[in-house]
């Protein structure tokens, strides 16, 4: 069995999405005063590799601690579309044609973006998905969307009707879309271009946190036959 590790390595001074908290920690005790080490941690609920579940969009969704642990673990198909992203910006999943693909699974998304990380570009300037992006997942029960994106956004035809404006706007629509169907979004994934074109178990749980609207995950990607 081999794993491959998806998950950004959390660190001081690392990206957060603007307006997130950083991630900061102190010393609570140590090994020569205390007898053992302990760590006093601050962060956001979405810092690093983590999951967006119901509650983070949703006044009445689900929260972390509500949604059973198999919903976090399950086959899933990585698939290429930093082709459409260079070309266009815009990820349409109806030209997409994962042969690996069925119902059920977990789909995982390698933009490209990845790169970008660490730098004033990788949170501008983010591909949007197409229209009827929703719909597409739905119609084959996938249940869980990754991508190596910090976030996802949606083409916004009338950002008035969403309740907010510009990248507000398309975030809005986009994970209303998506967490209103229970199906949850997994970002900021990073060593994903090595696996595009397989079928491998993602497991990516979060902290049972009460009332948590999203959480960082270790994710993995686990190959049964090596």
């Amino acid at each position: 069995m081999k794993m491959v590790d998806l998950s950004v390595l959390i660190h001081p001074g690392m990206d957060v999405f603007p307006g997130d908290p950083p991630f900061r920690f102190s010393t609570a005790a140590e090994i020569g005063r205390d007898g053992c080490n302990v760590l006093d941690l601050s962060l956001g609920t979405h810092t690093g590799t983590h999951i967006d579940v119901p509650r983070h969009f949703l006044a009445d969704g689900a929260a972390v601690d509500a949604i059973p642990p198999d919903r976090f673990a399950g086959p899933a198909v990585f698939a290429d579309v930093s082709a459409m992203v260079e070309q266009s910006g815009v990820i349409d999943l109806e030209a997409l044609q994962p042969p690996l693909l069925e119902r059920g699974d977990f789909l995982v998304l390698y933009t490209g973006w990845e790169s970008r990380r660490g730098t004033p570009g990788f949170f501008t300037g983010l591909p949007r998905f197409a229209p009827g992006t929703a719909e597409w997942l739905v119609s084959r029960r996938i249940g869980l969307l990754g991508t190596d994106m910090p976030t996802v956004l949606a083409v916004v035809e009338d950002p008035s009707t969403s309740g907010a404006e510009g990248v507000g706007a398309e975030a809005t629509q986009m994970h209303r879309s998506l967490l209103s169907r229970d199906i949850l979004l997994l970002e900021g994934l990073v060593n994903l271009q090595p696996l595009c074109g397989c079928r491998l178990t993602l497991f990516a749980l979060p902290l049972r946190m009460a009332g948590a609207d999203g959480s960082p995950v270790r994710a993995v990607a686990v190959d049964q036959d090596l």
